[in-house]
């Protein structure tokens, strides 16, 4: 039988491979720190969701600091969480995009009709 710890990764992995992004919501305690390191060591796009930009553990605090394919993005109150996540959106679809035509020009057998990113 696989912990809760296992279950938070497969499912991360699964989600963001389907979808081809993540949008992490690091404002309260939950089992979402796996799932974002997960996320962070296998490369998938994710935008990061901060209450007034702070982490809610030290634990992660860094994890965007050294990798292009995550960001921070901070929100001041529930008034402006919509247009936050919809920023967010916006830059995880453009990144997923340029990832994709870089991997595309670097890899030539790679197709680029896909969208794989």
């Amino acid at each position: 039988m696989r912990s809760a710890r296992q279950r938070n990764s497969i499912r991360a992995k699964s989600q963001a491979g389907c979808l081809r992004v993540s949008i992490c919501d690091d404002s309260f305690v939950s089992g979402h720190l796996i799932a974002l390191k997960a996320c962070a060591d296998i490369g998938f796009v994710t935008a990061i969701l901060r209450y007034q930009g702070q982490p809610v553990t030290w634990m992660n605090s860094d994890i965007a600091a050294d990798r292009a394919y995550l960001k921070v993005f901070g929100y001041d109150s529930d008034d402006d969480l919509q247009s936050t996540v919809e920023s967010a959106v916006r830059w995880a679809r453009q990144k997923v995009i340029d990832r994709a035509e870089f991997y595309n020009r670097e890899y030539p057998w790679r197709n680029p009709n896909l969208q794989l990113g």
